[in-house]
């Protein structure tokens, strides 16, 4: 029987700016880490190992691939934080996408995902008011 090993990650945006969590390990930085499955043990879990109330947005990142040691799977969801007064932790960072490529990361396959979260998260304002513009169009027309 093959066990299946979870290697998941988790986005956590800073609540007022366009700023995620990475968090130093050793001489390197990575999204916070975590091996449960589902929603709730997921939440459960970063509620345990950073102390803020989070709920899953959506999954933004998934692999999946056989290795030497059996099956490892891979997830990156991105969270929303609901802990208005949650602390920072000790080894906590907030990062901006200028500051991302003077950062050595644990896992270098991050990079690729977190600057498409970044860029994505600057283009939301533009593709929502862009939206909004035309339905005003639309409905006027």
């Amino acid at each position: 029987m093959t066990t299946r090993s979870h290697s998941n990650y988790v986005i956590i945006p800073h609540s007022d700016s366009a700023r995620i969590l990475l968090l130093q390990e050793r001489y390197a930085w990575t999204l916070p880490r975590h091996t449960e499955e589902g929603s709730v043990a997921i939440n459960r879990a970063i509620m345990q190992a950073l102390g803020c109330e989070v709920t899953i947005l959506f999954a933004v990142y998934e692999y999946d691939a056989e290795h030497e040691d059996g099956m490892a799977t891979q997830r990156i969801d991105v969270l929303e934080n609901h802990s208005a007064d949650w602390q920072l932790p000790a080894t906590g960072r907030w990062v901006s996408a200028k500051d991302l490529p003077e950062l050595t990361l644990a896992v270098p396959g991050h990079y690729r995902v977190i600057e498409k979260w970044f860029w994505e998260h600057e283009q939301a304002p533009r593709v929502s008011h862009h939206h909004r513009q035309a339905r005003e169009v639309y409905c006027r027309g």
